[in-house]
């Protein structure tokens, strides 16, 4: 009994023993993740497109694009940075003796794209948003210490609820700042984040000789130049990364929506002030029915001494079918007609941004290089009913894919856009100079 308790034992431990070395060998002998470094170069192709042969199908919507639930956005954090650590190293702006010098020693904040004032939020907010009436008081607010640009402080809650409406507070970004446009390139800083993708520094883009062909001929214009770093991955775990560029045109919508809910709150009070001066008209007792035909026919009495006794009568019957009142009345609502005539809202665009859609490389045993975008394009149409020429904006789908080489410079050709991809071998292990490989010009 005793001998099989101790064959037991022995069996057991040199089996626990073999199931730890074969952890640890494989273990040691597992791959290291594979990084990779994308630089991009996307440009328009500024061709007639009215001689294209090429027949592109209507009715393009985001719904043609891959349904991707799962993508990474590395353009938002750079354009949206978090500046909550920032604002709590910052003076309030009514504190005006306080200077902030934690904000020039700090170096744990993310970069900011556009050089901030306190003044930012005014120039991105429109003033036509205001009554006449309110308009002086709010020249006050932005001519006191509060608004002064010499310092950069934080505009408390209270300061916001004073200067904007509930309603205004409502489409306002207290956290960021709203861009009608994104920039050719990003100011990234390019710090390794081992755990996701991230973009990469400017002084780390490599094609920057083709951008600047691109930019001298008359053929292109370089609309977006980056790059980003990421593991590369099989095709079923690969997320995509989200690709917008060029003009923003959720913003642009936005501001023409302020302006046209401006005028048409400025026409709604014209409208008002003009029935509140018809009904006080209305009310004068001075203004005698009677009286007012009297003077009538004595002017045309006293005026006119040609006109025959049936012509005379005609005028007398018109003008007492027609008050002075009446008239301007008239007048009135055919200005406001016409103004609200005017008042057309603006078109709610197809897309947020005129290039807008996904980008996704995959790692399965070569690389692979998948894009699907929309971009915004200009057609021009005959409207037969008035014989005129009407501006329609439609999108043009790009889905195209190809399988890469590390080094190789890969051209993406479409009549509308361009894009120039190279994907180099990066390995965070080695010093700065000597982690970016396979490199070819």
């Amino acid at each position: 009994m005793k001998l099989s308790v101790r064959l037991f034992s022995i069996v057991f431990i040199n089996l626990l023993c073999a199931s730890v070395s074969n952890n640890v060998l494989a273990a040691q002998t597992e791959k290291p993740e594979r990084w990779f470094e994308i630089e991009v170069i996307l440009f328009n192709q500024l061709g007639n497109k009215e001689i294209l042969k090429e027949h592109f199908p209507e009715n393009i919507s985001a719904v043609n694009l891959p349904p991707h639930k799962n993508y990474y956005d590395l353009f938002s954090a750079y354009l949206l940075p978090d500046l909550s650590g920032i604002k709590q190293s910052m003076p309030l702006c009514e504190e005006q003796n306080k200077q902030s010098t934690s904000l020039a020693q700090s170096k744990t904040y993310a970069p900011i794209p556009n050089a901030l004032s306190v003044v930012d939020f005014v120039d991105n907010y429109s003033l036509h948003n205001y009554s006449t009436e309110n308009l002086a008081n709010i020249q006050k607010q932005l001519a006191s210490p509060l608004f002064s640009t010499k310092n950069i402080c934080t505009v408390t809650r209270k300061n916001m609820d004073d200067l904007l409406s509930e309603k205004q507070l409502d489409n306002f970004a207290l956290s960021g700042f709203s861009i009608d446009a994104l920039p050719s390139k990003f100011n990234a800083l390019g710090n390794h984040n081992s755990h996701a993708p991230y973009l990469i520094a400017n002084e780390s883009l490599l094609l920057d000789d083709i951008k600047k062909r691109l930019q001298w001929s008359k053929e292109f214009k370089p609309l977006l130049h980056f790059g980003w770093r990421q593991v590369g991955v099989t095709r079923k775990k690969a997320i995509p990364l989200k690709l917008y560029a060029g003009e923003h045109l959720d913003y642009q919508y936005s501001q023409a929506l302020e302006k046209y809910q401006s005028a048409q709150d400025k026409a709604e009070v014209t409208t008002s002030l003009i029935s509140q001066q018809m009904d006080s008209k209305s009310q004068l007792s001075s203004y005698d029915d009677a009286v007012i035909k009297k003077q009538q026919r004595d002017n045309i009495f006293n005026g006119i001494h040609t006109l025959d006794e049936t012509n005379i009568n005609q005028l007398i019957n018109k003008l007492e079918s027609e008050r002075f009142e009446d008239l301007i009345a008239i007048n009135e609502n055919q200005k406001d007609k016409t103004l609200q005539a005017k008042l057309t809202p603006p078109e709610k665009p197809i897309q947020s941004w005129f290039l807008d859609g996904f980008l996704k490389i995959h790692l399965d045993h070569y690389l692979y290089i998948t894009a699907d975008f929309n971009v915004v394009s200009q057609s021009i149409e005959k409207d037969i009913s008035s014989s005129a020429d009407s501006t329609k904006l439609k999108l043009i789908n790009f889905s195209q894919n190809k399988r890469a080489i590390t080094g190789e410079i890969h051209y993406f050709d479409h009549p509308y856009i361009g894009m120039i991809v190279q994907i180099r071998r990066f390995d965070p292990s080695k010093p700065k100079d000597e982690a970016v490989t396979q490199v070819i010009n």
